[in-house]
């Protein structure tokens, strides 16, 4: 059962019009003032392990550790998060000795869930093989042979360098890191661990880049040394490990999948787990946000994307969210046709893209109806994945960045959820906290919708 505090706090069950104005004013004061409705404790300190790889468009630790208390959830029982980014949620669930599976597409993702749930590594093997792969880093980096090596010369191919993205000087020493790397830890844990911290070192520090949330180039490029920022790096993740030990039970451990959450039962059932007593995840929001571009950097230098043909396979996973994960054999969208809450929203954008140059506008309304229709589905192998009862939380927000028009994304994902031929009972809807839209002055609300089978 869910706690008293989250039916307290739902103003659908007010019954006066009047009274559910009142709550739902209190709640907007609330978030202006603490940013949050459900009681963060402010001496709580989220950053270790998170603090490894995360992402601008992720997931709040304390958001995650408030929904596991308020849905009751508790050793012994299992939890999903079919979009499980950077790991966030199974990090919280290890914390309280809770078994999670994480879903994700995103190769670097995956490697940066799997590494930050692994607390079991010898911190001075750590140590030892962090002395061998600088010193043999800086004996690779003097080859001359690094100009032809595949990665730099799909920087080169890519532009990645030309734009700004990173030097052609550091990008010689990433991959002289990466090869010193690979030699030592030839296969392992230890090899993915000190993989993910290049990967945390290169976008934080070496990189000419920062996030705003979309990923832009500096004027003005960083003066950092490669082989020093990461050796910090490694010692931080080494020191979090040796925090982590001390504080919490090491023996629980998650499970990280490759794979798409629109078919998340048969992958749960393929890890040995037929079904899941909650789910808490944050999908992806239509905006136009391409989270391959995020972690574009990190997919080169790992070695998973080196051709256009490696990053369309890992579109094609993904719940199409952007123009640019739009392909012609998409056809997810005849899930929704019927649902008039949809048909409306692209009517509306196809209509104002009419007088627009630009070919993205002119697809934005077919994006919003591929996006919920692939919700639908994912919706769908969620509700099979749960045991009778189950609850899941969905975090989502609201959105206007296409041509001004706002898409009630929460709203609507609630109404497909409890559609008869999905099945999912809509408990309430929680106020997180409340965004600034990129465009028009509209307040935009991140909200967390809770149902049960």
């Amino acid at each position: 059962m869910l706690s008293g505090d989250f039916r307290r706090n739902n103003p659908a069950k007010t019954g006066l019009a009047t009274r559910r104005l009142s709550l739902v004013d209190s709640i907007y004061s609330m978030i202006c003032k603490e940013n949050t409705m459900i009681g963060v404790d402010p001496e709580r300190n989220d950053s270790a392990i998170h603090r490894w790889y995360s992402t601008v468009m992720g997931f709040d630790p304390a958001l995650v550790g408030q929904l596991i208390d308020r849905l009751s959830i508790s050793e012994g029982q299992n939890l999903l998060d079919p979009f499980c980014g950077t790991g966030t949620t199974l990090v919280e669930c290890q914390k309280k000795g809770i078994t999670a599976i994480g879903l994700d597409v995103n190769p670097v993702c995956v490697l940066a869930t799997r590494v930050k749930t692994n607390w079991q590594l010898s911190t001075d093997k750590i140590d030892s093989l962090l002395r061998l792969i600088v010193r043999e880093a800086r004996d690779i980096a003097k080859c001359p042979s690094l100009k032809s090596h595949k990665t730099y010369l799909h920087l080169l191919k890519s532009g990645m360098i030309r734009r700004g993205w990173i030097s052609a000087r550091k990008s010689i020493v990433v991959i002289a890191l990466l090869e010193a790397i690979d030699r030592v830890c030839p296969k392992g844990f230890y090899l993915e661990f000190f993989h993910l911290a290049v990967a945390s070192a290169l976008v934080r520090k070496i990189a000419d880049v920062k996030f705003g949330p979309e990923l832009y180039c500096l004027k003005t490029r960083k003066r950092t040394r490669v082989i020093s920022s990461f050796s910090h790096t490694v010692r931080s993740m080494s020191g979090d490990l040796k925090s982590i030990s001390s504080s919490y039970d090491l023996s629980t451990r998650s499970k990280v999948m490759y794979g798409d959450a629109r078919d998340c039962r048969t992958l749960i059932s393929k890890a040995g787990t037929p079904t899941v007593d909650f789910l808490i995840t944050s999908p992806p929001y239509p905006n136009e946000h391409d989270y391959t571009r995020t972690h574009r950097l990190e997919l080169v230098f790992l070695k998973y994307v080196h051709s256009l043909e490696q990053l369309r396979m890992i579109k094609h996973s993904m719940i199409r969210c952007n123009t640019k994960s739009l392909y012609k054999g998409d056809c997810e969208e005849r899930f929704i046709r019927a649902f008039p809450g949809i048909r409306k929203v692209s009517r509306t954008l196809d209509d104002r893209a009419q007088d627009r140059s630009d070919g993205f506008s002119k697809l934005y309304g077919r994006m919003i109806r591929e996006y919920f229709g692939g919700m639908a589905v994912h919706l769908k192998s969620a509700y099979g994945s749960l045991t009778q009862g189950g609850h899941s939380a969905y975090v989502v927000a609201d959105q206007q960045c296409f041509l001004g028009v706002h898409v009630d994304t929460p709203s609507i994902l609630m109404k497909i959820a409890t559609r008869p031929e999905i099945g999912f009972r809509h408990i309430e809807t929680l106020e997180w906290r409340s965004l600034r839209g990129s465009t028009g002055n509209k307040t935009l609300h991140e909200r967390v919708l809770i149902f049960r089978k």
